[in-house]
């Protein structure tokens, strides 16, 4: 007698990615991962799909059934990608992930220019608005600081986002010692890219400078007499 086996199967593999949605990372070359189930077949023919595109290296043709498979994608640039993936069986039923999106984000937020105060700019007492412009056209800027410091006394002041890309900080300048002190600007996205590339000078000088006159007393025939004197700041 002869037997003949068959198998019928109408039903297309589950596709479930298992890498979140809305995904930000800093990595060009990131592991995306991916499961299905079969209800008939253990091993199947899996395919990334990065931008609408796969290649050979991002299909496996002997992907097991109900197990995390992790692809490791080929270098993508800077800002948003959306990937799924695509398993077929043998009966050339297709199952397809959902889709969803991915941000690559290496790079540290751009810091255009100060706008107050002007850099070595003398100071003396009040409120001064340290403003500055920074922008990242990937995910947005997260927080910018102005660490301002001299010998002694170090501190560091978080800016606010007045709109678009201007930041700014209000100092109270009776709260820092007369000197010279250096502005280092950091700017953060989500990602901890930072840019601190940017660094002022401004002096804070309250007191004013004493003055001496050396001849205080004299007399003179002449009409343009010479009066000596000297100074201390």
């Amino acid at each position: 007698s002869i037997f003949i086996n068959f198998t019928v199967d109408r039903t297309a593999p589950t596709v479930t990615l298992i890498t979140a949605n809305n995904t930000n990372t800093t990595d060009t070359t990131p592991d995306i991962s991916f499961n299905y189930t079969d209800n008939v077949l253990t091993s199947l023919s899996c395919s990334l799909y990065v931008d609408g595109a796969t290649s050979v290296a991002n299909t496996n043709g002997s992907t097991t059934n109900a197990t995390i498979t992790v692809i490791n994608v080929s270098t993508l640039g800077q800002g948003g990608h959306y990937f799924y993936a695509n398993c077929t069986d043998s009966s050339s039923n297709s199952g397809v992930s959902a889709t969803h999106n991915l941000t690559v984000d290496s790079v540290a937020p751009n810091v255009y220019s100060i706008i107050t105060p002007v850099s070595n700019a003398n100071l003396t007492s009040g409120m001064q608005v340290f403003n500055i412009t920074v922008n990242d056209t990937t995910i947005g800027v997260h927080v910018v600081k102005f660490n301002i410091t001299n010998v002694t006394t170090p501190a560091v002041y978080t800016a606010t986002n007045v709109g678009g890309q201007f930041w700014n900080v209000s100092v109270n300048l009776s709260t820092l010692v007369e000197a010279r002190h250096t502005v280092t600007v950091l700017a953060n996205d989500t990602l901890n890219n930072l840019n601190n590339s940017i660094v002022f000078n401004f002096t804070v000088d309250r007191t004013a400078p004493t003055v001496t006159l050396v001849n205080s007393s004299f007399n003179t025939v002449t009409s343009l007499p010479s009066v000596t004197f000297n100074y201390t700041d």
